[in-house]
């Protein structure tokens, strides 16, 4: 009896280690599915308010995963020397949050806003969406704002949501930006891992874009603005006050009530707009 019940147990826990290995594989093999939940390409949103800029970049040498062309949606400045270089979050395209913000503070505020693709998501085309290609691509769309639109580097506010926060944090870094802003951003993509499968050990060894916010931000020495609701249901709070503390000019704002995906939505977005406006201004 006792050795029919040792086998079973040693059975369930054989059963056991094959079902986890088969999780943490399956995570490891589909994480930038899970990173990356690009819309469907096949019916992309146009840009109905802004100017539609594309960059040919098919002569040029560049990582694999990155098109030919590359896309972004342009609100030249009106009232205002500054341009807010734009990267949404992982879910969206700038059809989407890029056109309509783009719209609203051209009109409102008189920035400027430059709201660029990820590498295979809606109208960027015929791309994969990786660290490497976001990269890679953001950094050759500042150049052909800084260039060929004549937006210089001093007025360029390097802007991102979420996952886009580490785009602008990096380009920022580079010496692209004259100021960075961070909205709903994370420590970085292990931390993140950490916490949404806190039953993986050591996801760091596993993540192929670490996106990691924590390790460059020291580096960042232009004036940083984080905003962060403090009811964010996908990136903690404390993971944007972590950011914040390892910017050497930094200033964070707790967004009272705002979750991850409501800060561009009435109250909340009067408030972002504002700080916004706020920091802008000052030298």
């Amino acid at each position: 009896m006792l050795q029919s019940l040792l086998k079973a147990a040693g059975g369930l826990a054989t059963l056991s280690v094959a079902v986890f290995a088969s999780l943490v594989g399956a995570l490891y093999h589909f994480q930038r599915n899970l990173i990356f939940p690009r819309p469907d390409n096949s019916n992309p949103l146009p840009i109905r308010k802004g100017q539609l800029v594309t960059v040919d970049v098919s002569r040029e040498a560049r990582p694999e995963g990155v098109p030919g062309q590359l896309v972004a949606a342009y609100f030249p400045p009106t009232t205002s020397k500054h341009v807010l270089a734009f990267w949404h979050g992982n879910a969206d395209q700038i059809g989407n949050v890029g056109d309509h913000l783009g719209h609203v503070l051209q009109r409102n505020q008189g920035w400027g806003f430059f709201a660029v693709e990820y590498p295979g998501y809606a109208l960027c085309r015929g791309g994969e969406p990786t660290e490497e290609t976001i990269v890679w691509a953001a950094e050759r769309m500042l150049k052909h704002l800084h260039v060929k639109l004549e937006v210089p580097w001093e007025t360029t506010v390097a802007f991102g949501q979420s996952i886009g926060g580490s785009v602008a944090l990096q380009m920022t870094a580079k010496g692209l930006a004259g100021k960075c802003v961070l909205l709903s951003s994370f420590s970085s993509i292990p931390k993140m891992a950490k916490t949404l499968f806190p039953f993986v050990p050591s996801p760091e060894l596993l993540v192929k874009d670490p996106f990691d916010n924590a390790a460059i931000a020291p580096s960042v020495k232009a004036p940083v603005l984080c905003l962060h609701g403090t009811r964010d249901e996908i990136v903690p709070y404390s993971q944007g006050e972590e950011i914040a503390s390892l910017l050497p000019n930094s200033r964070f704002v707790p967004l009272r009530g705002a979750g991850h995906n409501d800060t561009f939505n009435g109250a909340h977005f009067r408030e972002v707009i504002n700080t916004l406006a706020d920091f802008l201004n000052k030298v």
